[in-house]
């Protein structure tokens, strides 16, 4: 009975605890210097559904935004953080709609304060359509 008296608080504990910051920066290079806009989501990417941390629409006439953010995510139970984005936008020479997200998830530690900087040039890369948010089923 003792063991329950202590086990239970102990959980009610690790609930509360707010978890280590992930501190984000995300450039976005659009060259040439055209007027362009996107809509920008970051997620924390897990298995059966992802945990989204920003939407960000945007219309800019200079060459990069950038996203920067402290992002404190719940852990899956896993060790590691997979960090994501898609980015949906018209920095293309002719105007037409891609979706951009990377090749592989960035990892960082869930314990500790964790750094994910990226530079990513978007002109004319990407995907021919929309980016689907990341958790709509596919059939």
């Amino acid at each position: 009975m003792l063991f329950y008296r202590i086990l239970l608080p102990c959980l009610l504990f690790l609930v509360l605890v707010e978890s280590d910051p992930t501190h984000m920066r995300l450039k976005f290079l659009c060259r040439p210097n055209i007027t362009w806009c996107g809509k920008l989501l970051v997620y924390e990417s897990d298995i059966l559904e992802h945990d989204v941390k920003s939407i960000n629409d945007f219309c800019s006439s200079s060459e990069s935004i950038e996203y920067k953010s402290v992002i404190y995510a719940k852990g899956d139970g896993s060790p590691n953080y997979e960090w994501s984005y898609q980015l949906t936008h018209n920095c293309t020479s002719d105007g037409r709609i891609i979706c951009t997200r990377p090749d592989e998830n960035i990892v960082t530690p869930v314990e500790g304060t964790s750094y994910v900087d990226a530079d990513v040039d978007v002109y004319d890369q990407g995907m021919n359509f929309r980016c689907l948010h990341p958790n709509t089923k596919r059939p």
